[in-house]
């Protein structure tokens, strides 16, 4: 999550999850500065919505069995440039963590339909994914 709109949706997106019973963590790799993405951390965690400062360590293995959802919600369409750290670190385990999953999926497939289902790992951009060159031909 990024201070901007599409961290401030992500941030009600994480909420709202919550109150329908499901759990829900948000990573924000950076302390926001404007209050009002700092309410909308305080209204999450008073919803049990947990925040990390960055994914485990091995979110390759760690996804599979611990989420079944990723929104990405750091950039969008006013975005532009290379991506630069913290962000495109975390970018880059989102990638590294959608390929394990794409991998466990196809090999789950040779073995049951339900087994590919639960090894994929959907990500939902609440604009465009994030690091996309929204300008590129």
């Amino acid at each position: 999550m990024r201070a901007g709109n599409n961290g401030g949706d992500g941030l009600v997106a994480a909420r709202h999850l919550r109150l329908f019973g499901m759990e829900a963590n948000v990573v924000c790799p950076v302390e926001p500065k404007k209050q009002l993405y700092k309410n909308l951390i305080q209204q999450a965690k008073a919803n049990g919505v947990e925040f990390f400062q960055e994914l485990p360590k091995d979110v390759t293995e760690y996804h599979v069995t611990e989420y079944h959802l990723l929104v990405d919600a750091i950039f969008g369409f006013s975005f532009r440039g290379p991506p630069r750290p913290p962000y495109s670190d975390l970018l880059q385990q989102v990638a590294a963590a959608a390929a394990a999953a794409a991998a466990a999926a196809a090999a789950a497939a040779t073995t049951t339909t339900a087994a590919a289902a639960a090894a994929a790992l959907p990500i939902f951009s609440v604009d465009v994914p994030s690091g996309w060159d929204v300008d590129a031909d």
